[in-house]
């Protein structure tokens, strides 16, 4: 299998988006003495991905269980062995931390909550698409109630409310989407002024919360409105800036793509214990080239993963 090699058969602003999305997240979660960066990142660069997320939903009708299975492999079952493989990190090991696990209520892998809420939200998707309106308003309601409670639920059900309207963003706009996509590929001086507008505009939602609120959209508890704003302007930015590389696929960019889930879990853990003590002794510059380094290595190991461990990016082996 040769994974750094270009397939023709690919959307490439999406490889290029879910490639840039992914290290925001990995530079969000180190530690950085001048923390207005991470903050800033936090406003928006989640809900790239429950974006891009349900821009690959159906909205047609599907078989629930050929969709339940899919679920349960690409997203159940790395949930638990993420967690499983980073044991270590939530040593020592008591019966009521693996009960808090299986239930939901602990995590491991502190990525991992993303699966989770995902699994959610594509659940109510299903009953949409099975036009169990019903059952999805109950669904919703209870999920609205449980973020307003603001208390921490199993498999973090109660940030399922806040994220779920950037997925259905892309599941419902995914024509619209496809067809601006394809009215501004050739149009690339455009494209990154309207990156450069969107940026702006989010430097200065930024700069309206102030730090004390801008924690609080971190926390995913406040300011419900601002953050469903600044996800927005974060996913059309990434939009516009990836859509000028739809004529120019590359092998890696691809192969991030479809492994961002193998690398979204395996940073975090290592990455909050070693970019505090970077940024403590030699700043924030280093800090960044560390990121930087540490991704590039885990870009390396794709074609490992891929080959022999490609549960671990919710894939079965290709060929």
């Amino acid at each position: 299998m040769r994974l750094f090699i270009c397939t023709n058969n690919r959307i490439n602003w999406v490889d290029y988006y879910k490639a840039f999305s992914i290290f925001l997240i990995v530079l969000g979660h180190s530690v950085l003495e001048h923390e207005q960066l991470i903050y800033f990142l936090f406003l928006f660069h989640v809900p790239l991905f429950f974006f891009i997320s349900g821009y690959f939903e159906k909205t047609e009708d599907c078989d629930v269980k050929n969709y339940l299975y899919k679920i349960v492999y690409a997203l159940v079952i790395p949930y638990f062995i993420w967690n499983l493989l980073c044991v270590i990190f939530a040593w020592p090991i008591t019966i009521r931390r693996i009960c808090g696990l299986v239930v939901g209520l602990s995590l491991w892998n502190a990525a991992s909550w993303f699966l989770s809420v995902l699994v959610i939200i594509k659940l109510v998707a299903l009953m949409v698409k099975k036009n169990m309106f019903k059952s999805a308003a109950i669904t919703i309601t209870i999920l609205f109630i449980l973020f307003i409670i603001d208390y921490r639920m199993p498999y973090y059900a109660n940030l399922a409310f806040m994220f779920m309207p950037f997925y259905f963003l892309g599941m419902y706009g995914k024509s619209t989407i496809n067809k601006i996509s394809q009215y501004f590929e050739n149009k690339i001086s455009v494209n990154i002024l309207l990156f450069m507008v969107g940026v702006t505009m989010l430097y200065a939602c930024f700069q309206y919360t102030n730090i004390p609120h801008t924690q609080a959209v971190v926390s995913f508890t406040k300011i419900v409105w601002l953050y469903w704003l600044t996800g927005f302007l974060g996913i059309v930015s990434m939009f516009f800036l990836c859509i000028s590389f739809n004529n120019k696929p590359c092998g890696i960019v691809q192969a991030i793509s479809i492994s961002t889930l193998f690398i979204m879990c395996s940073h975090f853990e290592i990455l909050r214990r070693t970019t505090g003590y970077i940024t403590n002794k030699y700043g924030d510059i280093f800090t960044i080239l560390f990121v930087i380094l540490f991704f590039s290595m885990q870009c390396l190991c794709i074609p490992f993963v891929m080959r022999y461990f490609p549960i671990l990016a919710g894939r079965k082996k290709v060929k």
